[in-house]
């Protein structure tokens, strides 16, 4: 099975093992966010914003939504600032957390 490219039905108390599996998507982090019966798993190479903030899963500000984003949004930096002129606030510098607001 490719476990970069698909999505899994995993068990609750697998899913820090499946997130392992995924390892070698990236070496700057992994992480994992759970909610009742549903969760969201992360192997992350940091390549915009490399700081914590802009970790995944990530979080919006109301800690509501919640997103795993693989890929690259190219005018992410003019939607933030269209975003922030309608009164949108971020954390980090990232295009998944544009993506997220």
């Amino acid at each position: 099975m490719n476990v970069r490219n698909c999505w899994y039905l995993v068990a609750p108390r697998n899913w820090g093992a499946r997130n392992v599996q995924t390892k070698s998507r990236g070496p700057d982090g992994q992480g994992v966010w759970v909610d009742d019966n549903i969760g969201l798993a992360h192997a992350r190479l940091a390549v915009i914003d490399l700081s914590d903030a802009a970790a995944q899963p990530m979080a919006d500000f109301q800690n509501e939504l919640h997103i795993v984003y693989n890929g690259e949004i190219y005018n992410y930096r003019e939607l933030r600032e269209e975003l922030i002129g309608l009164g949108h606030r971020f954390k980090s510098q990232s295009d998944t957390e544009v993506l997220l607001e």
